[in-house]
């Protein structure tokens, strides 16, 4: 009998280390169950003791025990709030090591994709140089092809056409290569200032002549405000949640300044519901969760070629609309 699996519903990635502390069955469990809802980039969790409990088939006293183990060992830290009559309002409890743990493996899988990158171009380079001389056309000792006509530009398509159509691998190579250096740049960054410290002259400069020479097809990515309004009104009705037209304005205005919002909807959706208390959360979530989610929707978006030169080109204009404003106030900051 094959165990089921849904890939959708994601994973928990603990490192080595917590193998070798010294727990029980049960501690581990809820730890691993903690991680799960935790939220990435603080370590929180706000999930209530029944809820903990009904998923792992324990009483309510068994998750106070295992809650007691994790913060001997120095792994959970919880916090409460007294309600307006009395009693805990709420009990949040927060992973210690989450946070830096998941900078680390977003920092490891940066390093693999460039590490990948270099490879491809160097395989790429590789190809180019391999040509044998006696493959070479001569007339009269003189390259027949001897010529300095420009070449027409590749133009870029969507990867998800036929594998004749798909773009240079080298070309790809460095759109990826910059979209990362762009992504360090943002990471961390509050939606007002986007960035977290200036980009180099050099990214500008490399960003500006790879939107200039290629040109990508463009997708049917646009979409309107009364399109993202309509599609997030549905989300809500469907959880069952009380609609308010001014978060909803909110919604739609931190939607709309994604490069590619009709394929972060469906993402976003999904990230949503996944995470969503139905029949118990009824009101519109505050805007610093409602971005949470979005984070999350972006960061597992497929990317295709047209939508990565879109974010490109996005953050190139966050980039001249900030320079001019610090140029206006006479406000210099230094790039990286």
């Amino acid at each position: 009998m094959t165990f089921p699996m849904n890939p959708g519903r994601g994973f928990v990635a603990l490192p080595n280390e917590i193998m070798d502390l010294k727990m029980s069955s049960g501690a581990f469990r809820l730890l691993t169950l903690l991680c799960s809802y935790a939220n990435h980039m603080t370590g929180d969790c706000h999930t209530p003791h029944e809820e903990l409990a009904s998923r792992m088939g324990r009483s309510k006293p068994s998750i106070t025990a295992y809650l007691k183990e994790l913060r001997a060992l120095g792994l959970v830290a919880s916090f409460s709030k007294r309600g307006l009559f009395g009693g805990n309002g709420y009990q949040r409890h927060n992973v210690t090591f989450w946070k830096e743990w998941r900078t680390a493996l977003r920092k490891a899988g940066t390093e693999r994709r460039q590490k990948k990158v270099d490879e491809q171009v160097a395989d790429v380079q590789k190809a180019e140089c391999g040509v044998q001389s006696s493959e070479r056309e001569y007339n009269n000792h003189i390259h027949s092809n001897h010529t300095t006509a420009p070449q027409p530009l590749p133009q870029l398509v969507e990867m998800n056409e036929a594998p004749a159509l798909r773009p240079d691998p080298c070309v790809s190579a460095v759109v990826e290569e910059l979209r990362e250096r762009w992504v360090e740049l943002t990471r961390g960054a509050s939606w007002s200032t986007h960035f977290n410290s200036m980009p180099s002259r050099d990214l500008v400069a490399k960003t500006e002549k790879l939107l200039a020479d290629y040109a990508p097809v463009q997708a049917d990515t646009a979409i309107s405000d009364v399109d993202i309004e309509r599609r997030l009104r549905g989300i809500w009705r469907s959880l069952g949640v009380r609609e308010n037209q001014e978060a909803l304005r909110e919604q739609v205005e931190l939607v709309s300044q994604n490069p590619a919002p009709a394929v972060v909807l469906p993402a976003l959706s999904a990230a949503i519901k996944r995470k969503w208390r139905v029949g118990f959360w009824r009101k519109m979530p505050e805007p610093h969760f409602f971005r949470n989610y979005l984070a999350e929707a972006c960061a597992a978006a497929p990317a295709t070629m047209a939508s990565t030169l879109k974010v490109l080109r996005h953050h190139l204009k966050k980039h001249t609309e900030l320079t001019a404003m610090k140029t206006a106030t006479g406000d210099r900051q230094p790039t990286e």
